[in-house]
C-alpha cells in the first residue's frame, strides 16, 4: 500500500477524479490536494514563489511516496514549478506526470530532472501496474504506457490497446472538488464516451490517436445503465441542479440516446446540457433532446468561413446546415451556444468580420461563445501556422513546455490588437442584440468605453444572462479579488482587507483569496 498525493489546480479534472477512485479501489492511500486557480493566474501561467512553496509544503506534509500531476497545457508550467520545489525540499519523493499535455508531448517532458515517471494515454490500468512494480521488483520495462529513466537513459514503453469496456471503471471520485470549490456543485459533469468521430486539426483528442496507430475505432461508449447508475449516485450525494455531459459529441448514437431518454426521465429528470455536432442533429434527435429536458447545447463551428474550415480545420459542415439546425433547436425550446475561435492562423480581421456578418443574418436562438486558439503540442494546426510563418521551432518548444499559451477564457489586449478585441465584442453581442444592430456597430466601429472593458462586460452578460453559466459568478469573484489585491499591492499597502469580502465569497474559497492576496504583482 502506497501513499499517493494527486495535485490539481484546474477547475475540474476528470483524469484526477477517475484515478482517485481507481487507486482507492486498488488499496492505496490517496489524498487529492486541490487548489483551483482563477483564470488570470492560469492565463499568466504564474504563481508566486510563496504560493508554490506553500503548495509544496502541503504536499510534503502528507508524506507521500509518489506525487501525481495530471496536466493540461495551461497548467503544465505551474505543475512543473510545484514538482521542482517538492524535489528541492525532499528528493526521495517521486513525481509522476500524466494528463493530456503529457500525452501530446509523447513523453518528451521526462527530460526535465524533477520528473521521474510519465504515463501516456489512458492511465487507469497503467498506473495500477506501475504502482505494483514500484512496491516490488521495479521492473518497469513491462508496464505499458510508462516512460521512465534508468541509469541516465529514457525508456518509452509501448502503449496498451484502448480500454474498450468503459463500464468496468469506477465512478469518478469528486469529493475533493465539491468540498473545495462551491462553484463545481451547481452542475455535475461527466462523460459517457471516449474519443470523437471527427478529426479536427486544432483538437487534442485527434492528436492523441498518434499513440494508437493500430486502433481502427477510436470512439467508445458506456452503456446507458452504467451512466444512469452514476447519475443516481451523483444526484443522491452531490445534489446538482444541472447534468452536463462533457463528451466531444453526445448525440452520435440515436439508439443509445433513445434508450437513455426513457430511463433518465424516470430516474434522474434534471436539466441537461451537452455538446452536439450538426451532422447528428436530425429532427428526431432534436425531439429526443427536448423530451430529455435539454435547454442548451454546445455546437462547434469555429468560423463561418466554409472554405477556411474545410481547408485548415478539417470541418466539412455547411453554414446552411448549421443555420437550419439552430432554427429547429430553437423551435424545440433549446438554445445553442455556438463556438467561434479567434486567433486561427490565416484567419484575418476581414474574414472574422465576414463571419460576424454571416452570424448576424441567422435567426435568434443562439449566442456565440468566443475562444482564443490554444496551441497544444503536436496538433496538426501547428504545421499550418509554421507554413504561414506564424510559429517557429522555438515556439514549438515553448508549447511543449507550457509557456506558449493563451488561455481562451481571457482576452489580453497586450497580445492582440484592438480590432481583434472589437471583433470579440461583436461576437458576444450576437444573441444579445438583433443582427442588424451588430452590423451597424461593425460598420462604424466606434466605442466611447475602452473596448477591452466592453469585451469583459458583454462576455459576462453572455455567459450569465444568456447562457446561465452561474459558475461565471464564482470566477468573477476571484478575478475581482485578484484585481483589488493588485491595486493595493501597487501602492505597497500591506492590508489584510479580505475579511471585508467574506459576505460575497463562499466560505470555502477563503483559502483561495488568501493565496491571491499573497501573490506579488508582476
Amino acid at each position: 500500500m502506497l501513499n499517493i498525493v494527486l495535485f490539481d489546480i484546474s477547475n475540474e479534472n476528470f483524469g484526477v477524479q477517475i484515478l482517485t477512485a481507481i487507486l482507492k479501489k486498488a488499496g492505496h492511500i490517496v489524498n487529492v490536494i486541490y487548489h483551483p486557480a482563477d483564470p488570470i493566474t492560469l492565463n499568466n501561467n504564474y504563481l508566486s514563489k510563496n504560493i508554490i512553496d506553500q503548495f509544496a509544503n502541503e504536499i510534503i506534509a502528507e508524506k507521500p511516496d509518489i506525487v501525481g500531476f495530471s496536466a493540461f497545457t495551461d497548467t503544465f508550467k505551474l505543475c512543473c514549478q510545484i514538482a521542482a520545489k517538492i524535489k528541492e525540499k525532499n528528493c526521495h519523493i517521486k513525481t509522476l506526470f500524466g494528463g493530456i499535455h503529457t500525452t501530446l508531448t509523447m513523453g518528451k517532458i521526462i527530460e526535465k530532472e524533477f520528473i521521474d515517471f510519465v504515463i501516456l494515454g489512458e492511465a487507469e490500468n497503467a498506473i495500477v501496474e506501475f504502482l505494483e512494480e514500484f512496491e516490488k521488483d521495479r521492473n518497469y520495462r513491462k508496464v505499458q504506457n510508462l516512460v521512465y529513466k534508468n541509469e541516465g537513459q529514457i525508456h518509452i514503453n509501448q502503449c496498451r490497446p484502448y480500454l474498450r469496456n468503459l463500464d468496468s471503471l469506477p465512478f469518478a471520485d469528486k469529493d475533493a472538488y465539491f468540498q473545495k470549490n462551491k462553484n463545481v456543485g451547481y452542475q455535475y459533469l461527466l462523460v459517457s464516451s471516449r474519443g470523437c468521430p471527427f478529426c479536427c486539426t486544432y483538437c487534442s483528442t485527434n492528436a492523441t490517436r498518434k499513440l494508437y496507430p493500430l486502433e481502427k475505432n477510436h470512439f467508445r461508449k458506456r452503456s446507458v445503465e452504467n451512466v444512469i447508475e452514476e447519475l443516481k449516485y451523483a444526484k443522491l450525494k452531490y445534489k446538482p441542479k444541472v447534468i452536463r455531459f462533457f463528451d466531444d459529441i453526445f448525440v452520435s448514437d440515436f439508439d443509445w440516446l433513445s434508450k437513455f431518454k426513457d430511463i433518465y426521465l424516470k430516474e434522474i429528470n434534471l436539466e441537461l446540457s451537452c455538446m452536439v455536432h450538426v451532422k447528428y442533429l436530425k429532427k428526431n434527435t432534436i425531439r429526443l433532446l427536448k423530451d430529455i429536458g435539454v435547454r442548451m447545447v454546445d455546437m462547434g463551428l469555429q468560423t463561418a468561413n466554409e472554405t477556411y474550415r474545410k481547408k485548415y480545420l478539417n470541418r466539412w459542415e455547411k453554414n446552411d446546415e448549421v443555420k437550419q439546425a439552430i432554427e429547429i433547436l430553437r423551435d424545440n425550446g433549446i438554445k445553442t451556444s455556438l463556438h467561434h475561435i479567434l486567433g486561427l492562423p490565416g484567419d484575418d480581421i476581414k474574414s472574422i468580420e465576414n463571419s460576424i456578418k454571416t452570424y448576424s443574418t441567422w435567426s435568434p436562438g443562439y449566442f456565440i461563445d468566443v475562444y482564443w486558439l490554444n496551441y497544444y503540442p503536436n496538433i496538426e494546426i501547428i504545421d499550418t501556422a509554421k507554413q504561414m510563418g506564424l510559429l517557429t521551432a522555438q515556439d514549438e518548444t515553448l508549447i511543449t513546455d507550457g509557456e506558449y499559451n493563451i488561455n481562451y477564457a481571457q482576452f489580453d489586449p497586450r497580445r492582440f490588437d484592438n480590432d481583434y478585441i472589437k471583433c470579440a465584442i461583436y461576437l458576444h453581442l450576437l444573441g444579445i442584440l438583433p443582427g442588424k444592430h451588430v452590423r451597424w456597430l461593425l460598420k462604424y466601429k466606434k466605442f466611447i468605453i475602452p473596448s477591452n472593458l466592453l469585451l469583459k462586460i458583454f462576455s459576462f452578460i453572455s455567459r450569465v444572462v444568456v447562457n446561465r453559466q452561474t459558475w461565471t459568478l464564482g470566477l468573477l469573484k476571484l478575478i475581482l479579488l485578484n484585481k483589488i489585491r493588485q491595486w493595493f499591492s501597487a501602492t505597497n499597502n500591506k492590508i489584510n482587507f479580505c475579511c471585508n469580502f467574506w459576505k460575497i465569497v463562499p466560505k470555502r474559497n477563503k483559502g483561495e483569496i488568501k493565496n491571491l492576496l499573497d501573490q506579488p504583482v508582476k
